[in-house]
């Protein structure tokens, strides 16, 4: 796919991990006997026929770098440090001289691992012809929820599958999944100058009504805390 690349983000601290992230980042934490959670990243990436992935890095940069030099030879991988209390608007600024002029960027989080085909969202940025699709999908809260009716408890429920959350008459919310495909020269015209990168430019962009979304249908897996990664590996996922 010629006139995509990828870029995964991975230059945070991961203060939330705890002692994990203490000696690695959270990108290279294991999910199996096999696999870190940057390589089943990569195998999603190639799947769709991705082949050019950047990686912004920060925290931890030498061990992301000697890790992806020493498993992925001869790779179109560019691994650049763009410091640790970087944020993500200033880490894409610094490496879009590296994206080619027109050049569609798959961008995804460094802490998101993925269960479903990444062609399918390509397939619907391309139909849309937007200059960027951002993606929805189902999540399972781990939160006790209480439903209310006209001010009345009806109901007290876990685990609960959660799409939507509804708010004003005639709308809702949906839940980002943190994977979108940007048009480069979106990004050519965007001022960087906020730290809140996606509140800013997709707003900026929804203005423009340039801005197409994506339902995903596969699951999606963030892992913030040491539990979420001990829930992945009990549950024996496989993606």
């Amino acid at each position: 796919m010629n006139n995509f690349c990828c870029i995964i983000l991975c230059g945070g601290k991961s203060t939330r991990m705890g002692t994990l992230s203490k000696k690695f980042p959270k990108n290279l934490l294991k999910i199996d006997k096999k696999n870190r959670i940057i390589d089943k990243q990569i195998k999603k990436v190639f799947l769709a026929g991705i082949k050019k992935i950047i990686f912004p890095t920060g925290y931890k940069h030498q061990e992301i770098k000697n890790y992806l030099n020493k498993n992925y030879k001869n790779k179109d991988f560019l691994i650049k440090n763009t410091g640790i209390s970087t944020s993500i608007g200033e880490r894409l600024k610094k490496i879009l001289n590296n994206v080619e002029e027109n050049s569609n960027i798959l961008l995804i989080n460094g802490d998101t691992l993925l269960d479903f085909n990444l062609k399918d969202i390509v397939k619907s940025h391309l139909d849309s012809r937007k200059m960027v699709t951002i993606s929805s999908y189902q999540f399972e809260t781990n939160f006790g929820l209480i439903k209310i009716k006209n001010n009345n408890i009806c109901s007290f429920e876990k685990k609960v599958k959660m799409k939507t959350i509804n708010s004003l008459k005639n709308s809702h919310y949906v839940i980002n999944a943190g994977i979108s495909i940007i048009n480069k020269s979106a990004l050519d015209k965007f001022i960087f100058n906020d730290s809140d990168f996606e509140k800013k430019f997709y707003n900026y962009m929804i203005k423009k009504k340039q801005i197409n979304i994506f339902d995903i249908k596969g699951k999606i897996f963030q892992f913030d805390t040491p539990k979420d990664l001990e829930n992945f590996k009990l549950k024996k996922i496989k993606v």
